[in-house]
């Protein structure tokens, strides 16, 4: 009975996280020269953003569209900071912060219709650089279940021949 109780346990918490889980995406940033990236996650409606450009010190988030299309912009990333230059190469720009989205928006966000867009106000010669907002896969509860019974068949298996 109590394997049976421990089971229902479980999956009872593998399916309350995966209803209330977060959702992870990411982007790379690119233009001729350089390239980085950026890691956002969703919980509820609260977007957090990690972003990292080359000496390009102010971001934003378009869409609904791709950047081909020259899509609005949605939101203003917050510039915490960019390193100096070392010789000719620009310093890197770090942006983070938090934002509170619609429903529609979250619609946007995973249907994978916005993009990231860092350029230089100081800098207008600069190449501005770009990328979209995909979503990052996660495994699935099917997976999940078949490694925990894959990891019980081991156990079941190597205390049968311990026996």
């Amino acid at each position: 009975m109590k394997k049976g109780f421990s089971l229902l346990v479980l999956l009872g918490s593998l399916a309350s996280a995966y209803a209330q889980g977060t959702l992870q995406f990411a982007t790379q940033l690119t233009n001729s020269l350089y390239s980085s990236s950026g890691s956002f996650t969703l919980t509820g409606n609260n977007f957090h953003f990690g972003v990292v450009s080359v000496g390009l010190e102010v971001a934003e988030i378009h869409g609904p569209g791709t950047p081909a299309t020259n899509a609005p912009i949605i939101f203003n990333l917050a510039l915490i900071e960019c390193d100096p230059p070392l010789g000719n190469v620009p310093g890197a720009c770090y942006f983070s912060g938090n934002l509170s989205l619609t429903d529609g928006q979250i619609g946007q966000l995973t249907d994978g219709l916005w993009y990231v867009s860092a350029l230089s106000s100081s800098f207008p010669g600069r190449e501005p650089m770009q990328g979209q907002i995909i979503g990052v896969p996660e495994p699935s509860v099917f997976a999940l279940l078949s490694c925990w019974g894959i990891g019980i068949w081991i156990f079941t298996k190597a205390k049968t021949r311990l026996s």
